[in-house]
């Protein structure tokens, strides 16, 4: 009889034993799982991104600081576009709208919304491409980044002289991007516009400085809020920055 009882609870520790190794297996297997899609959020998704949209920032806070005055007569159609320094302006909001084209399409693929860095990212695309903050149609903006990576590519770093090779080559990729071009032609000559595009650049230079903290592949850079007036300084500061992103007071108060 003893031995009955013995071997009962012996089988019984054996199941709850089991049971917990199983259990702590799922952890395991779960923690691994959620630091390989951490990584590759980082890796793959958010440090490129960040990469492409700091250059988006300095080069057009470059133009901002001058108030969007010396443009040298650009013309509206990037085929007519013959000055170097124009196209470049192009060429870097294009590849920003590829990068978020490219991250829209992966994320469920990366489980973004299963991570803080994922999260934090989605909020900033989702601020960026809301009607009221959005400086282009959400359609345009997915319509010029799939162009970019469908012709060029993301991943590998496209140059800027393939993208003028493929402007030259391609008139309907050169059409595509004539949207692009004209935020800057309308922000030379519009200054209401002028506010909305510096606006929108402060969000990027926000989202650029909350996802690399550490400056680990992006610049030290002041913001430009010295470049909006009032209302929209009071627009960026209590309506974008505090409704749409993950910033906290604090760091909201840097960029307005």
């Amino acid at each position: 009889m003893n031995g009955s009882i013995i071997s009962a609870v012996i089988a019984i520790i054996s199941m709850v034993i089991g049971y917990f190794l199983q259990v702590a297996s799922y952890w395991a297997k779960d923690f691994i799982d959620s630091r390989k899609i951490r990584k590759l959020t980082v890796d793959d998704l958010l440090y490129p991104l960040v990469r492409v949209s700091d250059e988006l920032v300095g080069r057009t806070y470059h133009h901002a600081k001058d108030d969007f005055k010396r443009d040298d007569g650009r013309p509206e159609t990037v085929d007519a576009v013959s000055n170097p320094d124009q196209l470049y302006d192009v060429y870097l909001w294009a590849r920003f709208w590829a990068h978020t084209s490219a991250i829209r399409k992966n994320i469920l693929s990366y489980k973004l919304s299963q991570t803080p860095e994922g999260k934090s990212l989605l909020r900033f695309l989702d601020c960026l491409e809301a009607i009221k903050v959005s400086i282009v149609p959400r359609s345009y903006q997915r319509l010029v980044g799939d162009a970019f990576s469908d012709e060029l590519g993301v991943k590998e770093g496209v140059s800027y002289y393939r993208f003028t090779k493929m402007v030259q080559k391609d008139p309907f990729f050169a059409e595509t991007l004539n949207g692009v071009n004209m935020l800057f032609v309308r922000a030379f000559e519009d200054k209401e516009f002028r506010h909305e595009f510096v606006k929108y650049t402060i969000v990027i230079h926000a989202m650029v400085e909350y996802l690399d903290e550490e400056k680990s592949v992006s610049s030290t850079r002041g913001a430009l809020a010295n470049k909006l007036d009032h209302k929209h300084r009071n627009d960026l500061k209590y309506r974008i920055l505090r409704k749409y992103t993950p910033l906290s007071g604090t760091q909201i108060s840097k960029y307005t």
